[in-house]
């Protein structure tokens, strides 16, 4: 048993989905991987295969409990993507005390609003702390 969302269930417990919801699942995997550092953006996706809000808040909750997905605003990104992304911040914070966002552009890749996203992202999960226009690391990772 687990808690989800407020309610106690089976750890096994899957929400079914439609033939329709599967397939959405799978080309909404394939875009985001596809689209690397730079994927397109949830209301991009949700435009482009005809989703309903409805539909792409449970497929999009679903990617993100499986550990497929993190979604910083409208910004869709792999987990592993964000994970290297995470090492690499680390990394560039080990080589200087201080790491600037054109630093961070340039080592992942990135666009400016997608780093900033994913540089605040870091913030909030104590990971960094800014300090006047660049990023430090806040704790040992």
């Amino acid at each position: 048993m687990v808690l989800r969302h407020g309610r106690v269930t089976l750890e096994s417990f899957q929400p079914a989905l439609s033939a329709r919801q599967i397939e959405l699942r799978e080309t909404i995997i394939q875009q985001v991987l596809a689209g690397g550092i730079n994927p397109p953006a949830r209301g991009s996706l949700k435009d482009e295969l005809n989703i309903p809000e409805k539909e792409m808040k449970v497929l999009l909750k679903l990617l993100k409990e499986e550990g497929l997905l993190v979604q910083m605003g409208p910004n869709l990104l792999a987990k592993e993507i964000y994970d290297d992304c995470r090492q690499k911040l680390i990394d560039l914070c080990q080589e200087n005390d201080t790491v600037m966002l054109s630093e961070f552009r340039k080592a992942t890749g990135a666009s400016r609003n997608l780093s900033v996203a994913i540089l605040e992202s870091f913030d909030q999960a104590g990971l960094t702390r800014r300090v006047e226009d660049g990023r430090q690391l806040a704790r040992k990772p």
